[in-house]
């Protein structure tokens, strides 16, 4: 959902997220399904080896997409302070403290 925004028009990304839900509700009840038959037919060798192609082609999609890269105006802050302000706002939060 993350890269929505940057890909389509803002009036588009309601629509975009909600077929992004949809289907990734359906790749989690198909694809179980299509493992479970690649595994019963040529072994789990062979489902390994097509989850790791598979991974390979989206990694190799990624590296290939265009990234629209916007430059923060705000300087860069050190890492330590970082995680300390994080740990700070999570132990000040009083939605953490309800929850």
């Amino acid at each position: 959902h993350a890269s929505v925004g940057d890909i389509l028009r803002k009036r588009e990304v309601p629509a975009a997220v909600t077929l992004i839900s949809v289907g990734y509700n359906a790749v989690r009840s198909v694809g179980p399904a299509l493992g479970g038959i690649v595994v019963a037919s040529f072994g789990p060798l062979t489902a390994f080896a097509v989850a790791t192609l598979t991974y390979v082609a989206l990694l190799w999609t990624i590296g290939r997409r265009k990234w629209d890269v916007r430059a923060s105006p705000l300087p860069r802050e050190p890492l330590t302070t970082a995680i300390h302000d994080g740990a700070r706002f999570t132990a000040l939060s009083a939605e953490i403290k309800a929850a």
